[in-house]
């Protein structure tokens, strides 16, 4: 009753939207800020493809990194007059905000909330990159196949969807590869209480640990102990790691370190290499994975986007895209809205040298 009751005062608050505009929701305040701002570049650059005088309004709202928020920003777009939106980042914001896609009628296209649900929005709701159970399969495949592994700890933020979702089909996937979770230390993402983490690993009998958080926690975790143990240790993580400064917070420090991301840097495509140089020359640094899912969620909304056409048509239109290809692989759409096959890059980060793609899994 009260998430319908919130609704309703959504619906009420929004009056009669205009229609002829792309909503912007994306975090500018609050931990994942740097994301924030790599998802609007990422939109100017799929702008600057668009003729000049065929670019629609961009309505930008800041989500904090909060599913409360998103909520409120959601609507606000809404009745400013958004007919699409596009983000937020997060699994805990996209869910949030496909309650209100769907209560509005105005579709949610998601660039990389990997544990969101887009059947629960009855067909509002698009998630245009691989999901957690996705990444689990690939994650627990390398660590028991390839490395070996057999007794891993679950390190879990209990202040995340995300977390929580890759953790539980992580832990999954490597028992069905006769892995053993030795044992789940838990932390609330954002607080102190990280600092702690590494050392309540090291105390179990563990050859590593998958850490199913967001880079700021996991540096935390790194800085917090100097236990000299810790070069025993495998770390492994998903696209949450994703962010400036990763290969250095691990060089040198652990036995291995991975993680999942959506997309190779190096990879010999045309539109790979376009898109890095396009990206360096606005900003100077090399792109994130935000923000290459941020860049082809933008280049496909605005390929079906009409300024006079209204959310129910934009969404039968999203939902027909026809397949195509990105900087982060071939895209396809189901019925669901999620896409039938996106590929997996995995990432060795503790090497002095620098990040590398060991494999495509």
């Amino acid at each position: 009753m009260r998430v319908a009751a919130v609704l309703l005062l959504l619906l009420a608050a929004c009056g009669p939207a205009e229609t002829g505009h792309v909503g912007l929701l994306l975090p500018l305040s609050g931990p994942l800020a740097e994301r924030g701002h790599e998802m609007r570049v990422a939109v100017d650059l799929a702008l600057a493809e668009l003729p000049e005088d065929h670019r629609p309004l961009i309505l930008e709202a800041d989500s904090e990194g909060s599913a409360r928020t998103t909520t409120m920003a959601y609507s606000r777009l809404v009745g400013q007059g958004a007919s699409v939106v596009l983000g937020p980042l997060t699994t805990d914001e996209v869910e949030a905000a496909s309650l209100v896609a769907r209560a509005l009628h105005v579709p949610c296209v998601a660039p990389a909330a990997t544990g969101a649900h887009p059947e629960q929005a009855d067909g509002w709701m698009l998630r245009l990159c691989y999901s957690d159970d996705d990444a689990a399969r690939a994650l627990a495949g390398w660590a028991r196949m390839t490395l070996h592994l057999e007794r891993l700890v679950s390190v879990v933020d209990l202040r995340s969807a995300y977390s929580l979702g890759l953790a539980r089909a992580f832990g999954r996937e490597f028992s069905r590869l006769n892995g053993r979770i030795v044992g789940e230390v838990s932390y609330h993402g954002g607080d102190a209480e990280a600092v702690g983490v590494l050392d309540e690993v090291l105390a179990l009998p563990a050859e590593g640990a998958l850490l199913a958080g967001y880079l700021p926690d996991i540096r935390r975790m790194l800085d917090g102990t100097a236990d000299p143990r810790l070069t025993e240790l495998v770390l492994l993580g998903g696209d949450g790691w994703g962010g400036a400064g990763l290969s250095q917070a691990f060089a040198g420090r652990v036995r291995g370190a991975y993680h999942t991301r959506h997309y190779d840097p190096g990879r010999a495509d045309p539109l790979v290499t376009d898109f890095e140089a396009r990206w360096r020359a606005a900003t100077g640094e090399a792109p994130s994975d935000a923000a290459a899912l941020t860049f082809d969620a933008a280049r496909a909304t605005l390929s079906i986007f009409d300024p006079d056409a209204r959310g129910p048509v934009l969404r039968d239109r999203l939902f027909a895209l026809p397949p195509r290809a990105g900087v982060t692989g071939p895209l396809d759409i189901d019925r669901r809205g999620v896409p039938l096959r996106r590929p997996i890059y995995l990432e060795q980060v503790h090497e002095p040298a620098g990040a590398t793609i060991v494999a495509e899994l």
